[in-house]
Formats: structure tokens, sequence, C-alpha cells
């Protein structure tokens, strides 16, 4: 697997990188370094900055996060070809702690000092099983067709969870299927005992990030 697309967001703890591995090459677009072509496989990619006031709205967490941002991916089955894709989101070498930090609907990893907290998150198996009996077609509609048991195997191969940060495996796609992931990161100087901002800065739903703007 080689990396083909990478971006990094700076935070008080570390470098936060995100990055696109693949088995078969990736051909960036001219016009727009966003949208690439693989074997078989057309993908695009967004990142966007989180507004401080992010958590607006939302009772639990009424302060402000320092800053934070977004990343979404969508791979769709254009032909044949053989490609794997994995997406990876993780703070480089820290002297931060780690901790698993999974919620409802939420699967994410949370970095921490004395004074300061990063959290990454993205959507967890159950939520993308209830995305993929939509019709938005950001995931195989299949996929919302499979016994629990089926999907729950299905997802312990997708998302992983570690030191290292969120793992994401692309699933084997159908001719004109699209698979979407997103993945967010959320940073603030706090007390991170009593502080759970950041933490639900990344529990958000595709829905969420359409306010800025329907993507892909």
């Amino acid at each position: 697997m080689k990396t083909c697309w990478t971006d990094a967001l700076v935070t008080p703890l570390g470098v936060v990188r995100c990055e696109l591995l693949s088995s078969a090459s990736v051909v960036l677009s001219h016009e727009d370094q966003n949208i690439a072509r693989s074997a078989g496989f057309n993908i695009k990619r967004n990142r966007q900055a989180l507004p401080v006031d992010w958590n607006r709205g939302k009772a639990q967490a009424p302060s402000l996060i320092d800053g934070g941002c977004f990343w979404q991916w969508s791979f769709t089955r254009t032909g044949p070809g053989e490609a794997e894709f994995i997406i990876c989101c993780g703070l480089d070498a820290s002297t931060a702690t780690y901790d698993p930090a999974t919620g409802e609907d939420l699967a994410a990893v949370v970095y921490y000092t004395r004074d300061q907290v990063l959290h990454i998150g993205t959507e967890d198996d159950k939520y993308l099983r209830c995305r993929a009996k939509d019709t938005s077609g950001s995931l195989p509609t299949r996929f919302g067709e499979l016994p629990i048991d089926s999907w729950e195997g299905l997802l312990d191969d997708m998302i992983h969870l570690s030191e290292n940060g969120i793992r994401l495996i692309v699933p084997e796609l159908q001719m004109d299927e699209t698979m979407y992931f997103h993945v967010i990161a959320a940073y603030k100087q706090t007390n991170p005992q009593e502080d759970i901002s950041t933490w639900l800065a990344v529990d958000r739903r595709k829905s969420d990030l359409d306010s800025f703007g329907p993507w892909p």
C-alpha cells in the first residue's frame, strides 16, 4: 500500500495526519486536486475547518472548541480493476495519553494531557448500517439488507481504532456503488476530565457536515 493523498492539522498536542493509502496507482485531476481516478474507481475528498462554535445548539457543550477540521471521502466503482483503499487519521508521535472514546453512533479516539485534549471520530458501525438503508447513495443499499451478524462482521473489517488513530478500510464495491466516510478532529486547551466539547464536536453525522454544502 502506498500513500497517495495526505493532509495535516496542526494542534497543540502535535500534528494530526489524514492519509489515503492505495494498492493501485491514483491519478489526481489536473483541474481539481480533490478528485482522482484509480483502477476502476473515481475518488473524491473534501476538507473543511470547524468553526469554534461548532457545538452551538448542543446543551451539553456550551463552551467553544479551539479548532479542528473534517475530511470527507467517497469512492465510486466505475469499472473493472483491482484496488484496495485505506483511510488513516491519527496523531503523530506524541507524549499525550491515548484512550478509545466511542459512544452511541460514534467511533472515536482521544489524546490528552493535563490541559490539552484532542478527539478524532467517525460514524460507527450501527450508524453506517442505518445510513445504508436510506436512498442518498452514500453507502451501498445492499449493506442495509444484510443480517445483523453479517453486517457486524463486515464492519469489524472496516473500522479500526488504536493508539495510531482511526483506520477505515473501503469495502469491496460493485459497479456504480459509492462508499462515503468522514473523519472529524477537534482540539482544545482545557481540563479533559471536565470538558466534553471536543468529544461532542466529533460526534456528528454526514447530514451535519452537509450544512457546509452538499458533498459529494
